[in-house]
C-alpha cells in the first residue's frame, strides 16, 4: 500500500487552509475501499469513485448490510471535477425492516440540464447515474419517515460540476426515525342543517277596509277536514266540517247544552298568522266568554297566546290590535266556548267560522260615504182567500255597497283590490269589513253581486314624465248569493 501524507479534519487550525470537512493526502495515490458482505445471499455492491485531476480531497464511503436477510445492492457515484471542491460525506444503511427503494430530488436552485444517463456514451462507460442536472449553488435536504410501516427508502444524487465556480458543497441528512412523531391537528366540523323561516311584514291599521278570501282555519289543499270537536256533537249532518262551508244553515251542533265546548282546529303549517276572526250565525247569548288559543302542538301543551272574543249576538269578530301586530305564528288554535246563560235546549251552535291574515288597505285611500248598507228578508208564503198571505220566516241576509273614487292606478291600494275581484270573481264568499273598529257594523260574508266598470282618468301633468292615473269604481256584495 501506498504511504501517503495525511491532514485529516480538525488535524489542522480550523478552516486555516481547508474547507469545511476536507482533509489533505499529500504525495500518494489511490483510494482504499472496504466491501463487506455478511452472507452469500447478498447483492454486491458497486462504488465508482474518481479523481478528475492529481492529488484532489479522498472520499470516505461507508456501506453495511445490517443483518442475514436478502438486500439489494446500494451504488453511489461521488465525483470530484475541480481542484478544491468539497468533500462529500455519505452513510447509506439498510434497517432490519423491508425498505423499497425511492428516489428524491428537491431543490428551489436554478437548474441545467447537463446530459443524463445513457445519453451521450454506451452503458457503463461512465459512472452509473451520471450528471443529469447541474445545480448553481449547493443546497441542503433533509428527508425524514416517520412511520416505520410501509417504509420507503431514500436514494439522493448529488454531484458538483466543473463549469461553474466557485463551488459550494451540498450536505445530506436523511433519516428513518424508530418511532412515530405524531403532529398536532385541529379540525373545525361544521354541520349545515336547512331550518324553516318565516317573515310577517305588514302595515298594520284597524281603521281602514280590510277583506279575507284566504282562510288559514280552512288547512291546506287536500287536507280531509281541519276541525275536530272534542265533545260530542249532535247526531245527523252536524258535523264540526260544517264550519267550513259558506252556507250559513250548515251548522256545527252539540249534543244538548254542555258546561264547555272545546273546537280545535289544524291549519296544516306552522308559520299560519291570524289577525282576523269571524264567528257566525251562532246561538251564544252576550254573556258567553270564547277564547282563542293557539299553540304548536296538537294537545295544547304549551300555549303560545290567547285572545278573548267579545261575545255578540248572531255574530262576532275578533281584530288584532295595532299594539300586537304582527301575531305571533302557530298551527294549531281552538276555540273555548262557555255559556252558562244559554237556555237552548238543542245545544250550543254555530254556522261558520274563518279567521286568518286580512287584506288591508293603507291610510291614504279609502271608499267613499255614504255606505250603501241593508238586509234581504227570505221566506216562504202562501196566499189565501182574503188576498193577503201566510209566510214562513226563513233568514235576514245583508247586502253592502261601498264606492271608490280617485284611487291611484299606481298604487298597493288598487292593487289589493283588483286583485281581490279578479281572483274571487262572482263565486267566492270573502269576509268583508269595511270598519275593523267596530266590525259588526257593516261585516258581510258575502260574494260579489258583479264585476265591476272601471272609470280610469288619467291627466298628464307635465310633458316629461308626471302623470296622474286614478280610477273610479263600486262594489257590492250579497250574502245571499
Amino acid at each position: 500500500m501506498t504511504l501517503c501524507l495525511d491532514i485529516g479534519y480538525m488535524n489542522d487550525d480550523y478552516l486555516s487552509e481547508l474547507n469545511y470537512m476536507q482533509g489533505l493526502r499529500a504525495d500518494c495515490t489511490g483510494m482504499q475501499v472496504s466491501m463487506v458482505a455478511d452472507d452469500l445471499s447478498k447483492t454486491g455492491m458497486q462504488v465508482d469513485m474518481q479523481n478528475s485531476i492529481d492529488i484532489d480531497i479522498g472520499m470516505q464511503v461507508t456501506m453495511q448490510v445490517l443483518d442475514n436477510l436478502k438486500r439489494t445492492g446500494m451504488q453511489i457515484n461521488a465525483v470530484t471535477f475541480v481542484d478544491n471542491s468539497i468533500s462529500m460525506q455519505v452513510d447509506m444503511q439498510l434497517s432490519d425492516t423491508l425498505v423499497t427503494g425511492m428516489e428524491v430530488k428537491i431543490a428551489k436552485l436554478t437548474i441545467v440540464n447537463c446530459g443524463g444517463y445513457l445519453s451521450d456514451n454506451d452503458y457503463m462507460d461512465e459512472p452509473y447515474l451520471g450528471p443529469v442536472f447541474c445545480a448553481l449553488q449547493g443546497m441542503q435536504v433533509e428527508m425524514q419517515l416517520v412511520d416505520r410501516t410501509k417504509i420507503t427508502g431514500m436514494q439522493t444524487q448529488m454531484q458538483i460540476v466543473d463549469d461553474v465556480t466557485p463551488q459550494t458543497g451540498m450536505q445530506t441528512n436523511m433519516q428513518i426515525l424508530d418511532r412515530l412523531k405524531s403532529t398536532g391537528m385541529q379540525v373545525d366540523v361544521v354541520t349545515i342543517v336547512e331550518t324553516g323561516m318565516s317573515v310577517n311584514m305588514v302595515l298594520y291599521n284597524i281603521t281602514q277596509l280590510r277583506f279575507l278570501c284566504d282562510f288559514t282555519s280552512r288547512g291546506l289543499p287536500g287536507q280531509n277536514s281541519s276541525w275536530t270537536s272534542i265533545q260530542t256533537l249532535e247526531p245527523g249532518d252536524f258535523s264540526a266540517d260544517n264550519l267550513n262551508t259558506d252556507v250559513f244553515e250548515q251548522r256545527t251542533q252539540t249534543n244538548g247544552l254542555i258546561p264547555q265546548w272545546e273546537l280545535r282546529c289544524d291549519t296544516g303549517k306552522f308559520n299560519s298568522f291570524v289577525d282576523t276572526i269571524a264567528i257566525l250565525e251562532h246561538n251564544f247569548t252576550t254573556g258567553a266568554v270564547v277564547v282563542f288559543q293557539a299553540s304548536d302542538t296538537f294537545n295544547f301543551a304549551v300555549i303560545k297566546y290567547q285572545k278573548t272574543i267579545v261575545a255578540e249576538l248572531i255574530n262576532m269578530y275578533y281584530i288584532l290590535p295595532v299594539a300586537e301586530a304582527p301575531p305571533a305564528s302557530a298551527r294549531y288554535y281552538r276555540l273555548i266556548i262557555t255559556d252558562s246563560t244559554n237556555l237552548d235546549a238543542d245545544g250550543y251552535k254555530i254556522g261558520i267560522v274563518v279567521f286568518g291574515t286580512s287584506t288591508i288597505f293603507s291610510l291614504s285611500e279609502t271608499y267613499q260615504i255614504p255606505v250603501r248598507f241593508g238586509f234581504q228578508h227570505f221566506k216562504d208564503s202562501i196566499e189565501t182567500e182574503g188576498f193577503t198571505n201566510v209566510s214562513n220566516d226563513r233568514s235576514l241576509r245583508k247586502i253592502l255597497g261601498l264606492e271608490f273614487t280617485d284611487i291611484d292606478y299606481n298604487g298597493g291600494n288598487f292593487e289589493k283590490i283588483r286583485n281581490y275581484y279578479l281572483d274571487a270573481k262572482t263565486d267566492v264568499k270573502c269576509l268583508i269589513i269595511p270598519t275593523p273598529e267596530i266590525p259588526s257594523l257593516f261585516a258581510v260574508f258575502a260574494k260579489l253581486e258583479s264585476l265591476p266598470e272601471e272609470e280610469h282618468t288619467a291627466i298628464q301633468v307635465d310633458p316629461i314624465e308626471t302623470r296622474v292615473h286614478v280610477v273610479a269604481f263600486n262594489l257590492n256584495w250579497d250574502e245571499s248569493l
